[in-house]
């Protein structure tokens, strides 16, 4: 049986949670390793991006879980944050806005690439993008706290890490170039 109340005070069996998990926006698409990659939005989780991935024919799978959160502050809009690179997945973490590498499918932890900045979230990284030999180039933006942030382009070369043992895998990523 229908129920009549005043506007504005029914109750609905739509809540907000609901609501939030409703729409997962896909966002910087692109292909790399004969898989569609893209990030996905995660309302239901403080806005996290998921790390994303499927192969054709085959069933999408998040390939990072939380607390990753494939995201940046970067012209504080944040910019494409992942690129497919020889080694993996270069992408940022918006925890700390660093760069970091992941060897996909190896069960070993994403290996930062970015140096730690003197002041947290000092330094952010976007818009990566892919070079020749596995270079990482991408947007570096330094926020000091006083005045305007600058920003300047930045690159890596990453190599796929080395591993001494299976759990302490050793990065191949050197600071190659920058261009302010």
């Amino acid at each position: 049986m229908v129920k009549v109340a005043p506007y504005g005070t029914w109750d609905s069996p739509i809540t907000a949670a609901v609501a939030a998990t409703a729409f997962r926006e896909r966002r910087w698409v692109g292909r790399h390793a004969g898989f569609l990659w893209w990030v996905e939005t995660r309302a239901e989780e403080g806005g996290r991006l998921a790390l994303m991935r499927r192969a054709s024919g085959g069933a999408q799978e998040e390939v990072l879980a939380a607390p990753w959160n494939v995201r940046n502050r970067v012209h504080e809009y944040g910019g494409r944050p992942w690129v497919g690179v020889d080694a993996g997945i270069a992408f940022t973490n918006w925890a700390d806005q660093r760069v970091y590498l992941l060897e996909v499918d190896t069960g070993v932890e994403p290996v930062p690439i970015s140096p730690v900045p003197d002041k947290e979230q000092g330094v952010r990284y976007s818009d990566l993008s892919a070079g020749p030999d596995g270079v990482v180039w991408c947007v570096r933006e330094t926020s000091t706290g006083t005045g305007r942030p600058t920003s300047s382009v930045t690159s890596w070369r990453c190599r796929r890490p080395v591993r001494r043992r299976p759990t302490r895998p050793r990065c191949g990523c050197s600071p190659r170039a920058t261009v302010s």
